[in-house]
């Protein structure tokens, strides 16, 4: 990697795959050497981007049932997140990689294609295949993996099911034309840290 060039990094992964504990290892690795930026879900553009790696948001309260009004929302509340992360690009995003700063995200936008549910995305999704992608694209995905029911056994929560879904959903990225590495949560941290920055080193 080009030592003044930046990087905007974002890891995805099942609940309980290892994502937090591989972006605090990853992000320590970094910023040894470099500036070393974090940001949750949309980058956002009325703050800056965070040093360190955040909890995540709040729990989502789903309705007890999806009609119009919610599949019309859904697709509204899409539209709109995908203004805020035109904006967070080109206000924090970019001004920050000109300046050489590593950037990370968990999860980003792409939750709308591994688990569009848990953004209350209840709408068809051929809106996802014509707007994804408009949204600004990282340089490249880490998609964290392991056996389903290595996960199961972190997150009992998400069955041994959903979590093979949402692995193989993530193997659907590419065809949006984004740089997929896939490495595994399975061996120790330090050599997931090593296996993901040597992905990261690749792009």
């Amino acid at each position: 990697m080009n030592i003044n060039q930046g990087k905007w990094i974002v890891l995805v992964g099942p609940d309980g795959v290892g994502k937090t504990s591989v972006l605090k290892a990853v992000m320590k690795e970094y910023g040894v050497t470099r500036q070393v930026k974090y940001h949750h879900w949309v980058p956002p553009c009325d703050k800056p981007l965070e040093d360190d790696v955040s909890l995540g948001g709040t729990r989502i309260i789903h309705p007890a049932s999806v009609g119009r009004v919610e599949v019309a929302l859904s697709v509204l509340r899409l539209l709109r997140n995908i203004t805020r992360a035109q904006l967070g690009y080109w206000i924090r995003i970019r001004p920050a990689l000109k300046k050489g700063a590593i950037i990370f995200g968990d999860r980003y936008l792409f939750n709308y294609i591994l688990d569009p549910v848990s953004v209350r995305f209840y709408a068809s999704q051929r809106w996802i295949r014509w707007l994804m992608p408009m949204i600004p694209q990282p340089d490249i995905i880490i998609s964290l993996v392991a056996a389903p029911e290595t996960i199961h056994a972190r997150k009992p929560e998400l069955n041994v099911d959903e979590i093979s879904e949402r692995i193989a959903s993530a193997r659907t990225l590419e065809r949006y034309g984004m740089s997929v590495a896939e490495v595994s949560a399975e061996p120790s941290i330090n050599v997931v840290v090593q296996n993901a920055i040597a992905a990261i080193e690749g792009a």
